[in-house]
């Protein structure tokens, strides 16, 4: 068995949760089951002036030791004071293999004297960072984009490792059987322009039914389905197994592969994100975020072409049988031996 330390200013369980932490969770669950042991640095999301529920400082879920040290403004400090701590009682050996940095931006800065291996996962590049600031050793790009960015700031290609998001297939597919009534699967935090693209097609004659995975608290029509944007997967099988295609909103495109997972052509936005999950074309149809004619465009082209929805269906669980979770934490768990 081997101990890591994870370093992500989120926890999956934060209210802002985002791409960033899914993909964390999904890998390190698995890295966890397969009998490592996994503990997670966190800041807390409640506070004096937070409406979120607190939660416990340490708690284990998913096999996953989570420790939330403070507020958010306040992380990287006390990152860097529990590093140091751990530095004067003696090397990391005895105490953690390996220390994963979860890169949105700057790497943690980890004091020298910890004699520590560190595994940068990057996310995000920042601008000023240069390849001089790096720990030797090979770093994990989550995004194709990352790794183009890596290679630009001065990381040599062969210490780059591409890790993409992953899927998970499900055992329905896209042989399930499906409603007479087109439904799509949506997630979007801010749904008022997919709203009325779709009120235009019922408009126009085509009945599209929504299941809209949103915040709380919004007012919808009939033909419209509300549920929590954090609903557990388990609770979404049956909107996976009614819905005829998926729509991804800005902020949401990394949700793609668990749609493709079903078997399901995806709509997303053409975005660097949307293009790093949805070949268009191929696996599903990009749109121009601020063009509503062309969203009800590939709305209803989707609702209407049974042969397209379900060629895009195939190659799209392809794809997610291709790049699933699984082959990522294996990916991850090499590189981390290779530190």
């Amino acid at each position: 068995m081997k101990r890591f330390l994870v370093l992500c200013e989120r926890d999956w369980l934060s209210p802002k949760a985002g791409a960033v932490e899914h993909y964390v969770r999904q890998v390190f669950a698995r890295i966890s089951r397969a009998g490592h042991y996994v503990a997670w640095v966190s800041h807390s999301p409640s506070g004096w002036f937070s409406r979120t529920p607190p939660r416990p400082r340490i708690e284990i879920v998913d096999g996953i030791q989570v420790a939330r040290l403070g507020a958010r403004c306040l992380y990287r400090t006390m990152v860097r004071l529990f590093l140091a701590r751990l530095a004067k009682s003696g090397p990391l050996a005895g105490k953690f293999d390996a220390i994963i940095d979860c890169m949105t931006g700057c790497p943690t800065l980890v004091p020298e004297d910890l004699d520590a291996r560190v595994l940068p996962v990057v996310f995000r590049v920042n601008k000023k960072l240069r390849g001089a600031e790096q720990p030797p050793g090979p770093v994990i790009a989550a995004t194709s984009e990352v790794a183009t960015q890596l290679h630009r700031v001065g990381i040599p290609n062969d210490f780059i490792v591409y890790a993409p998001f992953g899927g998970e297939p499900s055992r329905g597919g896209p042989e399930i059987e499906k409603g007479a009534v087109p439904c799509l699967m949506a997630w979007e935090p801010a749904p008022r322009p997919m709203l009325a693209a779709v009120r235009r097609l019922r408009n126009d004659g085509i009945a599209l039914h929504v299941d809209l995975l949103t915040r709380p608290g919004r007012r919808v029509e009939g033909w419209c389905s509300l549920h929590d944007l954090r609903a557990s997967p388990t609770n979404l099988i049956p909107l996976f197994q009614r819905a005829w295609f998926g729509y991804c909103g800005v902020s949401m495109e990394w949700m793609a592969p668990a749609i493709a997972g079903w078997g399901l052509p995806v709509i997303c936005p053409d975005t660097a994100a949307g293009r790093e999950f949805v070949e268009n074309g191929v696996t599903g149809l990009l749109f121009n975020p601020k063009d509503r004619a062309q969203l009800c465009e590939v709305l209803a082209r989707l609702s209407k072409d049974e042969v397209l929805r379900k060629r895009f269906a195939a190659r799209a669980r392809e794809r997610a049988l291709e790049e699933s979770w699984d082959k990522t934490a294996e990916i991850v768990l090499k590189t981390i031996e290779r530190l």
